[in-house]
């Protein structure tokens, strides 16, 4: 026997749904006859939206209900209690043959608890300002401590902290002398670019030296088969 809630919230689901029959019962779980769900429509239609209080149906039917209303709970509470996985639930009780009949329970039965992350909202991305990312950096590059440790002081990730000192195009490369920590950004930023250019200078060195070395080693090799030749003759 349906109580009369039970039939009274039935009738107004249908109803609710566009008049869907088989979404009706795949969401209610009951009753297991859609000729049942048309009957409990039209009486509450006929006597102007009321439902009698004592409802009896066919024995045989009401045994043939797919899912009590005690197993459609269990899952419910099984999903929200064990990490909001409707595989695991389903694998874990063995029923209901599909994920899809869990998620209309789920917006039929619980809509707002449902609604709710299992997992507490994640805090919006923080937005830093030009003067924090750049006390940030200044802090990377003066430091005593591990990059690690600063990134967690200013309170965001050592990656990131590296990006924006690659933004700024300052060298987190570490220096042998160390670098005071009242020296402004501007400064560290001219001392990168003439470590730069120092750098550059460098590399045409090494470039032209090399150049000198290759020719100086082919001219020795032409002596050499010059000196062979006289020999020779």
């Amino acid at each position: 026997m349906f109580s009369h809630a039970e039939r009274l919230k039935a009738v107004k689901f249908y109803i609710k749904s566009g008049y869907r029959l088989r979404y009706s019962l795949r969401c209610l779980g009951y009753p297991s006859s859609r000729v049942t769900l048309k009957q409990w429509h039209q009486e509450y239609v006929k006597n102007n939206q009321f439902l009698h209080t004592s409802y009896k149906t066919d024995k045989r039917r009401h045994n043939s209900i797919k899912y009590s209303k005690e197993q459609i709970n269990s899952a419910l509470e099984y999903y929200f209690s064990h990490g909001r996985n409707k595989a695991v639930t389903l694998k874990a009780l063995g029923y209901p043959k599909s994920t899809s009949t869990l998620h209309q329970w789920l917006q039929v039965y619980t809509p707002e608890r449902y609604k709710v992350k299992s997992i507490s909202v994640s805090k919006s991305k923080k937005t830093y300002t030009k003067q924090e990312r750049t006390a940030a950096v200044k802090a990377l590059l003066t430091r005593e401590a591990s990059a690690e440790k600063v990134a967690k002081q200013h309170k965001v990730r050592r990656a990131t902290l590296y990006k924006w000192a690659s933004q700024i195009n300052v060298s987190i490369m570490p220096m042998k002398k160390k670098i005071p920590k009242d020296i402004s950004l501007s400064e560290l930023q001219d001392k990168y670019q003439g470590l730069l250019q120092e750098y550059e200078q460098l590399q045409k060195d090494v470039y032209r030296l090399q150049m000198e070395k290759d020719i100086l080693e082919k001219a020795g090799e032409i002596l050499k088969k010059r000196k062979a030749s006289i020999r020779k003759d």
